[in-house]
């Protein structure tokens, strides 16, 4: 006869797993997709990407969570977590394309703000660092007109 507790347990660790390596796949599926590299932005102390990330870790679990809640047996709640993350990476892809410019119209309002010591490479109280992605043409296209 087996004890309710342990199994209960052992319930409870295989979910905690596959949440998980849901959650590992997802990020490494939505941090390649994004033009910025967050991880690197995040030790920066960028607060942007960190709130950005957080923000799609959030609404990714908040899909697994249901998955995992729903889901029968561990096939089918990697074909639904596998679903949630197309989901959540295809809505990513649906926003860049709505929204073509956005990226660069916030770094060029971001550099704007900047004062010119800020700008100037004398500036030693901070550091301040710009990423330019070659996979976002736009903001390329961008950074050539505000040197213009």
């Amino acid at each position: 006869m087996s004890n309710p507790f342990f199994s209960a347990v052992g319930d409870f660790a295989g979910h905690l797993l596959a949440g998980l390596l849901l959650l590992l796949v997802f990020l490494v599926l939505y941090m390649r997709s994004t033009p910025q590299e967050e991880v690197k932005l995040i030790r920066e102390g960028n607060a942007a990407a960190a709130i950005g990330l957080a923000g799609a870790i959030i609404g990714f679990t908040i899909a697994a969570a249901r998955v995992l809640s729903l889901g029968a047996d561990y096939t089918e709640v990697a074909a639904w977590g596998l679903i949630a993350i197309v989901t959540q990476v295809g809505g990513l892809f649906l926003v860049r394309l709505m929204f073509p410019d956005f990226q660069a119209e916030v770094e060029k309002a971001w550099l704007d703000s900047l004062s010119e010591q800020e700008l100037s490479a004398n500036d030693t109280d901070s550091e301040r660092h710009i990423q330019n992605s070659n996979t976002d043409i736009n903001f390329e296209k961008s950074a050539e007109k505000i040197k213009k």
